[in-house]
This record gives structure tokens, C-alpha cells and sequence, in this order.
């Protein structure tokens, strides 16, 4: 998509030191950093398992960053007291922290299919949900309780025969999707 090509030129963009100065600053310094976003509303049943599981990982850092359409404030409770969670700013910068990511949580963002075009292994919790059949496909992790899901942590971080299945989904992706979609929305017209 359009929109994709453009995730992927602000990543590409990125020099290695903002990526570094990012995860420092949100706490990730020797950490692996683990991004959830997802809507705070969809993601309220499975919240507390996903929060419960990565207290108990000192060598993770959870970074929320809310939806857009949210505030920080919405997971305030939820994260209260735990040091290796930050919530980011509603405006922080996606490719960044796509950039940083050594996986992905979510429930039902697009986040996780975004971050699969960088090779980026996904979590999907709250299942079932729109991305069960990336789950059922074996292209996502699936996992629901505090054990799966810190099973699944492991599994997306240190299991190599995974991460890679991860990369070979991964598109490189050409920069020209806005001029593939035109092109096609002209010739279904019989304009093109």
C-alpha cells in the first residue's frame, strides 16, 4: 500500500544513532524493547496478562504506544508500578520504534502486518481477533495467558529457526504501490 511505502522510506531514513537515542529513551538501554500498540479498549481483557508476563522479564522493556485516538493516560493503571513499561506519547514516532523492535504485541493493529515487512516477529493476544488467520497461517504468534505469552516473548526473541520464518515473509517492497493501486483503479474503470 501507499501508506506502507511510506513506513518503509521513513524507515529506511533512519540513521542508527536516533534508533539507539529512542531506545534509550525508553528505557531499552540492554534490553530487548517490545512494542505494543493496539487500542487500549480492545486490548483491555488481555492487558493484564500481557503486563504480568513482561514484569516478570527484567530483560524486556514494553513500550505502549497508544493508538492515535488515545491518550497515555488510558493505560495508566494497568502499568502502574511496573519499571519495565513506558507508555510513549500518542505521537510517537512509528517508524522509530518499528526500527527498534525486536517484536511486536498487539490485538488487532496493523502494526503487526506493517512490522512483518521489516522482519519483525508479531504477538497477537486477545485472539480471537482480525489477525487470527496470520496466527492460524503460523506468520504470527498466538498467546493468551501470562505463560504464553511470555513463551511467546522467548520464542519471538531468541528462537532463530522463528525470527527467520518471520524475515522470509518480509517484502522488500518497491516504493510503488500508489502507482500500482492507480494503475489498477484505472484499468477496473476502463479508463487505463
Amino acid at each position: 500500500s501507499p501508506r506502507l511505502d511510506e513506513l518503509r522510506r521513513a524507515v529506511a531514513g533512519l540513521a542508527p544513532a536516533a534508533i539507539e537515542r529512542l531506545r534509550a529513551e525508553a528505557g531499552a538501554a540492554g534490553r530487548a524493547l517490545v512494542l505494543f500498540a493496539a487500542k487500549e479498549r480492545e486490548a483491555r481483557r488481555a492487558l493484564p496478562a500481557l503486563v504480568a508476563a513482561v514484569r516478570e522479564m527484567p530483560d524486556v522493556q514494553l513500550v505502549i504506544k497508544p493508538h492515535p485516538a488515545e491518550t497515555p493516560d488510558v493505560y495508566a493503571a494497568a502499568v502502574s508500578g511496573v519499571a519495565n513499561i513506558r507508555v510513549l506519547p500518542a505521537e510517537a514516532a512509528l517508524p522509530a520504534l518499528i526500527a527498534a523492535a525486536a517484536a511486536i504485541v498487539t490485538v488487532n493493529s496493523t502494526v503487526a502486518v506493517d512490522a512483518l515487512t521489516f522482519g519483525v516477529p508479531s504477538i497477537v493476544i486477545g485472539l480471537p481477533n482480525n489477525l487470527t488467520p496470520f496466527v492460524e497461517a503460523n506468520v504470527m504468534r498466538g498467546a493468551d495467558t501470562v505463560d504464553e505469552i511470555r513463551a511467546a516473548l522467548e520464542q519471538v526473541r531468541y528462537d532463530q529457526e522463528f525470527r527467520s520464518r518471520m524475515g522470509s515473509s518480509a517484502s522488500g517492497g518497491d516504493g510503488q504501490s500508489a502507482v500500482r493501486s492507480a494503475e489498477a483503479i484505472l484499468r477496473l474503470t476502463g479508463a487505463g
